[in-house]
């Protein structure tokens, strides 16, 4: 949750983050409750987080989009994030 924290976003926004939301400037996350676009710029501690991320273990072939994802490249849920 590191993440939610440092972007001050909501877990929903967080576990639906996609690697196309990465650009030069920072991370643009639209708030799924208010539908306000921001970018969150870029800082040491962030860019630790979506690095560390970007480690998570993925199955032999697969791709995923999410910057948050299970082996099989899916997105997590919140109750199979919340029992990890």
């Amino acid at each position: 949750m590191e993440l939610a924290y440092l972007c001050c976003a909501r877990q929903g926004d967080i576990l639906e983050m996609k690697k196309g939301q990465l650009i030069d400037r920072g991370i643009l996350i639209q708030q799924s409750k208010t539908a306000v676009s921001q970018i969150k710029a870029w800082t040491d501690r962030l860019r630790a987080a979506i690095d560390l991320a970007g480690k998570l273990p993925l199955s032999s072939g697969v791709v995923s989009i999410f910057v948050l994802h299970q082996q099989s490249g899916s997105r997590y849920t919140r109750d199979s994030f919340n029992a990890h």
